[in-house]
């Protein structure tokens, strides 16, 4: 395996929050080295492992990784749009069709366009699957004719 090859791998993480929350990523070899590391990584029996032969040693990380954190993810703080925030709010979740996005897939849609003078804001950002971003263009939901199907709020707890 080459190194081209090494790079178009990813390494499906998948973390269980104690409320309940699950997270599941994609993430590419070096963050999957870090996190193959650490003492609360569950590694499933029958998961597929990447080895990578170095000078000195050999690399084995697996493909799958679980992770169980005692404690629920921390929204309080959240003041900045970040996509990764955005699919954790939107529950991966298109705001005008429902449809189940990954992350790669998954675009920001904001409700009043900037060039209509909207901000990135909470309120104003939703997911969006590419058909419904590029159907809505530069128009608002009410001039597309498209109904929300989420509330957009600051994910902060209440």
């Amino acid at each position: 395996m080459n190194n081209n090859d090494i790079d178009k791998i990813t390494f499906n993480v998948t973390v269980y929050f104690q409320n309940g929350v699950k997270l599941q990523r994609e993430v590419k070899l070096p963050k999957a080295y870090n996190l193959s590391t650490k003492e609360n990584v569950i590694i499933p029996d029958d998961t597929e492992c990447i080895e990578i032969r170095g000078m000195n040693d050999t690399l084995v990380i697996p493909l799958n990784m679980t992770f169980v954190i005692n404690k629920s993810p921390d929204f309080r703080h959240i003041d900045n749009v970040s996509r990764y925030m955005l699919y954790r709010r939107d529950n991966g979740r298109c705001g005008y069709c429902g449809k189940r996005l990954s992350q790669k897939e998954a675009t920001v849609d904001h409700i009043i366009p900037k060039s209509k003078g909207g901000k990135t804001t909470w309120n104003n950002v939703v997911l969006s699957c590419r058909p419904c971003n590029s159907y809505k263009d530069n128009r608002t939901p009410r001039e597309a004719e498209m109904r929300l199907k989420v509330t957009p709020r600051n994910p902060k707890r209440d």
